[in-house]
């Protein structure tokens, strides 16, 4: 199996449910941020009530030593799908008793610079063949990764390669499709369509110091606020190739109503620009990533955004960013 045991964030349920996807290069949160985003989807909501879902390798800090966090999983997707799911480590012999039963898997993708959630539900068992098998799977990412195939083991024998996509977006998450007949769970491989290697992402987007933990969502939109008097916040773009990489970042910013636009300071290795940009309006540039860590620094020159009741020192925020490669001319 190529999804590896991962231990999550000490972070509670409620504070989660309904998050966006934040990329954590590396990090055992990025699984409960691919959780958050299938939570997200029309797939997760469409899994009917009182379902059956073996999550083998989704492990927390929370989950209780008597039923090895099964009943934590179990209430966790529960609140995102909106109503009751069991979900539970190990195969039950309650799964063999009819009813849904689907199968989700955390799978590291190369370089373990991102991952992906692969999910798809189980055909009733036949009486010649093996216990369980699917037909079709679905790929939840953070990233739209294009020309992607999924090799796996088929319930007749041998391995087959099922082609993913057309991919769609769904709040933060990137959603696909593959046609897998005979699929048999745990036995995946997430490869690159054109050569067979192993999929890597190319770029993550980490949040650093001077922004608030959570990744916040409503009507369709996903943004991170600052937290911090100075208005300052570090974002960082991580390059897992061993070359450097042209990419395009857009996001739009959002700061005190008051203020019609707003004075900025962006800062990378290459230098500090100032500028001024209407309040929500979209910045874009384009940067050459060197490989690994690129730090990038925000400053907002406006004022302290009204926020009664909310301790956060909130100055400005990032909304609905994107990193996109730059294909070479």
């Amino acid at each position: 199996m190529i999804g590896r045991l991962a231990a999550a964030s000490g972070v509670c349920a409620a504070a989660l449910v309904g998050a966006v996807v934040e990329w954590r290069a590396a990090r055992p949160a990025g699984t409960w941020a691919l959780v958050d985003a299938l939570g997200a989807t029309d797939y997760l909501r469409a899994i009917p009530a009182n379902a059956l879902v073996l999550a083998p390798n989704l492990a927390d800090g929370h989950a209780a030593a008597a039923d090895g966090g099964d009943r934590y999983l179990s209430d966790y997707f529960s609140a995102l799908a909106g109503h009751p799911l069991r979900v539970v480590h190990a195969w039950p012999d309650a799964a063999s008793q009819g009813g849904a039963v689907y199968y989700c898997e955390h799978e590291w993708l190369a370089g373990r610079r991102a991952a992906v959630l692969l999910i798809g539900r189980m055909l009733p068992p036949s009486a010649d063949g093996p216990p369980f098998a699917g037909d079709r799977l679905t790929v939840v990412s953070t990233v739209d990764l294009r020309r992607m195939a999924v090799e796996y083991g088929a319930a007749g024998g041998g391995t087959r390669e099922a082609t993913v996509g057309p991919w769609r977006r769904e709040g933060a998450a990137f959603v696909a499709d593959a046609e897998a007949p005979g699929w048999m769970p745990g036995t995946t491989r997430l490869v690159d369509e054109e050569t067979g290697n192993a999929v890597q992402a190319a770029v993550a987007l980490d949040f650093g110091h001077g922004f608030s933990e959570v990744t916040e969502r409503a009507d369709g939109h996903y943004f991170r606020w600052s937290d911090g008097a100075d208005g300052k916040a570090e974002i960082d773009l991580v390059n897992s190739l061993d070359r450097p990489l042209t990419v395009r970042f857009r996001a739009a910013l959002r700061f005190h109503a008051g203020a019609k636009t707003g004075a900025f300071d962006l800062t990378t290795a290459a230098g500090k620009e100032s500028f001024r940009v209407d309040n929500g309006g979209a910045v874009e540039r384009v940067w050459t990533l060197a490989p690994g860590s690129n730090r990038v620094t925000i400053l907002c020159h406006e004022a302290r955004i009204p926020a009664p009741g909310d301790v956060r020192q909130i100055v400005f925020g990032l909304w609905d960013w994107t990193v996109t490669p730059v294909p070479p001319k």
